[in-house]
């Protein structure tokens, strides 16, 4: 019989440069088609914002993740943060990361299936 692998990698050091990342952002007013692709989709974490924006206002969006693949009906204003198909979120909203992609690949597979 098989079992899922436990990935010991997964939320075990602190996020960095290069990780690779899984999202959410329920309750916070995204549409539904937003959410749902940031829960099965991996994204790249690519760089730290300062706390504060241009306008030198308090920003809690301080990380910097890209997206490939992102739908056309969702991409258009909702993933141009700082670049092209990127998004800033707040460490809050990053559920999982690791270096390795597989692992957060089986994770997405895992909570497809309620395993």
């Amino acid at each position: 019989m098989k079992y899922i692998k436990e990935y010991e990698s997964v939320n075990t050091k602190k996020l960095n440069v290069g990780d690779y990342v899984i999202c959410d952002e329920s309750g916070t007013g995204s549409t539904d088609d937003v959410i749902d692709f940031l829960k099965t989709n991996i994204g790249q974490y690519i760089r730290y914002r300062n706390s504060k924006d241009d306008n030198n206002v308090s920003c809690k969006y301080t990380y910097l993740i890209q997206y490939k693949n992102i739908p056309l009906e969702i991409e258009k204003g909702e993933f141009d943060h700082g670049g092209i198909n990127t998004r800033l979120m707040k460490k809050e909203e990053i559920k999982y990361w690791s270096k390795n992609k597989k692992d957060l690949e089986q994770l997405i597979l895992v909570n497809k299936y309620n395993l």
